[in-house]
């Protein structure tokens, strides 16, 4: 493995924040769509998002799940989707 310099490790790390923010935004949006809501607690979906996407590369990233897993970064991206829209199915519960 090649050492990675400070920079391009910051500039990786912004790039997954901006990703997980906008899926989580844009996961919880299109699960109230569908279940027909107004679209309430959008940035709170986005922070979800991130957090599923951090929580995501660490885990992959250092080897917990699965061995050494070779994709943490797509991994992130599609764990960045269950958090917001479990939020939106919540809310959607508690209003019914």
């Amino acid at each position: 493995m090649f050492p990675v310099s400070f920079s391009v490790a910051i500039v990786g790390f912004v790039e997954i924040v901006i990703i997980g923010l906008t899926i989580g935004s844009l996961s919880g949006l299109l699960v109230s769509l569908i279940l027909k809501e107004r679209a309430q607690g959008i940035v709170k979906d986005s922070f979800l998002g991130l957090t599923g996407s951090m929580i995501a590369l660490i885990w992959f990233d250092q080897g917990i799940a699965m061995g050494k897993f070779h994709h943490p970064f797509t991994m992130a991206v599609i764990i960045a989707v269950i958090p917001p829209a479990l939020h939106q199915l919540l809310r959607f519960r508690h209003l019914r």
